[in-house]
């Protein structure tokens, strides 16, 4: 399928994409350094990857639609304070949350199952985190080095088919996996 590549856009202030529906291959959007806002509103569908990376500029990220992403998800390097990737039902295969300066909560309220890796890791001010519906992480499932993050709540969570690991999260207090059956087959 086709891709949507902004690559190294530093001067591209404001981006317009209301009518996007589909993407038959992947999303990249990196190194657009002025960039205020990323909103997709109508993007239900990523064949492939979606690769959002340094928007330093950027005060939200949303794909407020999209529900299915075929192959990796990466949102690294971001400013962002919201995030909403709130119907994502389906990541193919890797979810990658990493280095963002300005996330401070991050819902994933839609998402059911990661094809394999699932690592959220070095997100300064997150305190919080929850993918209450995720049943199924194909690979390992990564949490680490978060001062601030307080409660994580994987309830729905039955499968991680490698690794659970955590490390380096010096404020966790509540960590919830109500349903884990199985760690590592």
């Amino acid at each position: 399928g086709g891709e949507l590549r902004l690559d190294g856009l530093f001067g591209l202030a404001t981006l317009s994409l209301d009518a996007l529906q589909r993407i038959g291959g992947g999303l990249v959007v990196r190194w657009a350094s002025a960039l205020d806002r990323l909103w997709l509103p109508s993007l239900s569908e990523v064949g492939t990857t979606v690769h959002i990376e340094v928007l330093p500029s950027a005060t939200s990220v949303g794909f407020p639609a999209l529900t299915t992403v075929g192959s990796d998800l990466w949102l690294l390097s971001l400013n962002a304070p919201t995030i909403d990737l709130s119907a994502v039902e389906t990541v193919g295969y890797n979810l990658y949350i990493g280095e963002n300066k300005g996330i401070v909560t991050m819902s994933l309220d839609a998402l059911q199952s990661i094809g394999n890796h699932l690592w959220i890791w070095g997100n300064p001010p997150l305190s919080a985190f929850a993918a209450p519906l995720l049943e199924e992480v194909g690979g390992n499932l990564t949490v680490s080095q978060h001062k601030t993050l307080q409660s994580l709540n994987l309830d729905s969570l039955k499968r991680a088919a490698r690794s659970v690991s955590f490390f380096e999260n010096d404020g966790l207090a509540d960590m919830s996996f109500e349903s884990l059956e199985t760690v590592a087959e």
